[in-house]
């Protein structure tokens, strides 16, 4: 179904949303690995990547599976983030995708439509909706959170939007929240903490049978500026992520110093560090 679908924005709109093997292992695991009862096992993911390896419109096809192939009557997906805006940027991709189909399917326009006053995409036979929701937004309660969805939780200031989706998921058997990030600059941060404890669960010092959690970063003395180790990180570098972007920022690094070199860390190879700004480096 996701192959499908096609690219909202970039270099790769228009074209058909080619899963790349890591995507396509957590699609497996999410929708695939299904308790004895039928019913889903993971109803939390978590996924910290870097930047440029397709988060977003990762997150928005998953959207669009869920609203498609596993809907539920009355069920409700929400787009959480601090800001409504903000969260709007991963349902607009979302709509864009689901549009595109339809034009592909025309048989699709009588059981969706989307409203882009409302921003609201809907299933019109299960009477589901996807929307948009932020801290400023008028209605944070209420809900019957079949899905949640959440980009970049490392903005987040602390995990009151995680809290409101899980609040409103009781009245289904098998919610499900993803939560996609990269690293972040606030290492006392909700993010922060989540992570903390799942690479203890990955680790098997701790255990959720109903957790699904991914996280790519370096290993302990690794060099990070071998190109080589650059591949460890970043799961599409060769294919969707390109080779020579990372080179052109890398670039950037050694001619701008410290503080290139930080975003470079945090946002390219997904180290965790306590400020965006530094006037020496660590080796200095």
């Amino acid at each position: 179904f996701i192959e499908q679908l096609e690219h909202s924005t970039g270099d790769y709109a228009g074209k058909p949303f080619k899963l790349e093997g890591w995507q396509a292992f957590i699609v497996w695991n999410l929708f695939g690995f299904l308790n004895p009862d039928g019913s889903r096992r993971f109803t939390r993911a978590y996924v910290e990547v870097p930047r440029k390896n397709g988060k977003t419109e990762f997150l928005a096809a998953l959207a669009n599976v869920e609203m498609t192939v596993f809907p539920k009557k009355g069920g409700e997906l929400f787009w959480a983030a601090t800001k409504r805006d903000q969260a709007k940027i991963g349902w607009n991709r979302q709509a864009a995708m689901m549009e595109d189909l339809m034009i592909k399917i025309p048989s699709l326009k009588k059981r969706f439509k989307i409203t882009k006053t409302g921003s609201k995409i809907l299933n019109l036979k299960q009477r589901m909706s996807s929307t948009p929701l932020g801290k400023d937004s008028k209605r944070e309660d209420g809900h019957l959170v079949q899905m949640g969805l959440i980009d970049e939780y490392h903005a987040h200031e602390d995990n009151s939007m995680v809290s409101i989706l899980e609040t409103g998921m009781g009245a289904f058997e098998d919610p499900l929240l993803v939560i996609i990030t990269t690293s972040g600059y606030n290492m006392a941060s909700a993010c922060k903490h989540l992570e903390d404890n799942y690479k203890q669960l990955l680790d098997g010092q701790k255990h959720n049978d109903n957790v699904f959690a991914m996280i790519y970063e370096l290993d302990e003395g690794d060099d990070w500026e071998d190109e080589r180790n650059w591949y460890k990180v970043n799961p599409s570098l060769g294919g969707a992520l390109k080779v020579q972007y990372m080179k052109a920022q890398y670039a950037g690094v050694l001619l701008e110093g410290a503080a290139a070199m930080l975003a470079f860390k945090v946002k390219n190879l997904n180290i965790w560090m306590n400020s965006e700004i530094t006037w020496l480096s660590i080796e200095q």
